[in-house]
């Protein structure tokens, strides 16, 4: 996006945490004597990371199997809005370490496949799908693999996920 010569752009962001403490983050455009807004997101803009690029990097909290952050990226696209840069999956950024309370069947690849049991024990959550129902899980000993989660569920054991999961924490 080039600067023609009697035109000028302005982006403006606003944070705000609302009256619980929910953070987001809108993003203006100031062009040409206008003000628009481009888009926001549920993050502290002061917590992301600006790239030469234009990427901007942040965390955003997410409840899947309880409230974790993943890492978001977001541009400014050709035609001046904020979007998300999609991804095949998403990174945690905290410390997830639960417990699995049951033999879990997991995959070796989101969607299924082959499969094998994990062992009651402590994990690690890893990763999530982009369609925010596989989660890569590791071991102790390092075995890694995806277990399938709908609306708190695990299908494969028509569980919930609290009675898979312990030491999970949901914020409300």
């Amino acid at each position: 996006m080039g600067m023609e010569s009697g035109w000028k752009r302005i982006f403006l962001i606003i944070y705000e945490d609302g009256p619980s403490a929910d953070p987001c983050s809108y993003f203006y455009r100031y062009q040409d004597g206008d003000m628009m807004e481009i888009g926001n997101f549920l993050q502290d803009v002061r917590k992301c990371t600006f790239s030469p690029n234009g990427t901007i990097t942040g965390g955003i909290l997410k409840e899947i199997v309880q409230t974790d952050w993943i890492e978001m990226s977001w541009r400014i696209n050709e035609a001046g809005m904020l979007e998300e840069i999609p991804q095949e999956s998403y990174d945690f950024l905290a410390g997830n370490d639960v417990e699995l309370f049951v033999e879990l069947p997991v995959y070796k690849e989101i969607g299924g496949g082959e499969s094998f049991l994990i062992a009651p024990q402590t994990i690690v959550f890893q990763k999530i799908s982009a369609d925010f129902c596989w989660i890569l899980l590791e071991t102790k000993d390092g075995e890694q693999g995806w277990v399938h989660i709908e609306n708190f569920e695990v299908p494969e054991l028509n569980r919930n996920v609290m009675d898979v999961f312990g030491g999970v924490y949901m914020a409300g």
